[in-house]
């Protein structure tokens, strides 16, 4: 659920931000004892929120009779991803992203990823520099990318293969 709609992400991103900074890394955030990636420009990306967006939507799978027998519950979901563009190129990669993530290539490229997420709409975007481990200034742009996605939890389902329907008279089930 959250590694399929940052894969979706990432996906975009490399498609999108690849034509202006070839090798360009795209990295999950809030992963311990890993550096920064060593190339000059990168993008990290941080889930900060999950919301609800409506109720469940249930449906059965009646794999009847040698199949799997479930019921699947999808939660429609917003989530915004703080993305944080580090470099030289750290502006004019988030003017592509900003320009892209709505556009006709945002919804494509999310399409392609195979995954059920689609963006929604994007923040504004802010400079904010970043002091690294050697405690020098680097570029560092932020945007808040927020996308719909309908994770699908399954779970197990028994269904009745058979159905007898016999009438009993309610007089034989009365008491004295």
């Amino acid at each position: 659920m959250r590694s399929e709609s940052l894969q979706a992400l990432r996906f975009f991103l490399l498609a999108a931000l690849t034509p202006l900074s070839a090798g360009i890394e795209v990295v999950q955030a809030q992963d311990n004892q890993v550096p920064e990636p060593i190339a000059d420009n990168f993008a990290i990306m941080t889930l900060l929120f999950r919301d609800r967006l409506g109720m469940n939507v249930v449906s059965y799978t009646d794999g009847f009779p040698d199949g799997e027998q479930t019921r699947q519950t999808m939660q429609p979901t917003q989530f915004t991803v703080q993305l944080d563009l580090h470099g030289p190129l750290s502006q004019d990669m988030v003017q592509v992203v900003t320009t892209l993530f709505t556009d006709e290539f945002g919804f494509s490229k999310f399409e392609e990823a195979n995954f059920d997420v689609r963006p929604l709409y994007c923040g504004q975007a802010r400079q904010m520099p970043f002091i690294n481990g050697e405690q020098q200034v680097e570029f560092r742009w932020t945007v808040d990318l927020t996308m719909e996605a309908k994770p699908v939890v399954s779970t197990d389902q028994q269904f009745a293969a058979e159905l007898r329907i016999e009438t009993v008279s309610v007089d034989t089930l009365a008491g004295p």
